[in-house]
C-alpha cells in the first residue's frame, strides 16, 4: 500500500474544499473505537508511520493556505476528532493507529508535544503580563 492512499469517494473535490469553511462531523467505526470524521481527517491515514506533511495534505485537500489547513484541523479537533501531529523529518498529521498499544504511545507522544507547546506559549506571555502590570500601576497612579 502506498504511503498516501486515494481520497475517499465521498471526499469533496479540490474546488469544493477551497470554498468550504464549515466543518461537520460524521460518525464512522473502526475496529477498536469510533470517532467522528471531518473534511481534513478523511484524507488522513492511521498510524504515525503514515503521517502526511502539510505540503502533501494541502495538495490532497485542495486548500491553498497552510493557515486555513491549521484552522480546519483545530476546528475538527474541537469537534472531538483526534488528529495527531508528528514532528521531525517524517512529520505530519495522522489518525491514531488501530493497534491499541501503538495508539496509546501515539497519544502520549502527541500530549507531550502539545504540553511542551503550551508551556512555551505561557512562557512567551510572561513579559507581556509583567509590562501590563507595570502599565496598569502607572495608570492607577495618574
Amino acid at each position: 500500500m502506498s504511503r498516501i492512499g486515494k481520497a475517499p469517494a465521498d471526499a469533496p473535490t479540490s474546488t469544493e474544499a477551497e470554498g468550504k469553511t464549515k466543518v461537520t462531523a460524521v460518525e464512522f467505526t473502526h475496529q477498536q473505537y469510533s470517532m467522528p470524521q471531518g473534511y481534513v481527517s478523511r484524507f488522513l491515514l492511521r498510524g504515525s508511520s503514515n503521517a502526511i506533511g502539510t505540503k502533501k495534505l494541502l495538495q490532497l485537500t485542495g486548500l491553498k493556505s497552510s493557515r486555513k489547513l491549521q484552522h480546519l484541523i483545530e476546528a475538527e479537533r474541537g469537534l472531538g476528532i483526534l488528529i495527531l501531529t508528528k514532528t521531525g523529518a517524517n512529520g505530519g498529521y495522522y489518525l491514531p493507529s488501530e493497534d491499541p498499544v501503538e495508539a496509546q504511545q501515539e497519544c502520549r507522544n502527541f500530549l507531550n508535544y502539545m504540553k511542551g507547546k503550551g508551556i512555551g506559549c505561557l512562557r512567551s506571555m510572561k513579559p507581556a503580563r509583567v509590562l501590563l502590570k507595570q502599565l496598569e500601576g502607572i495608570a492607577e497612579n495618574e
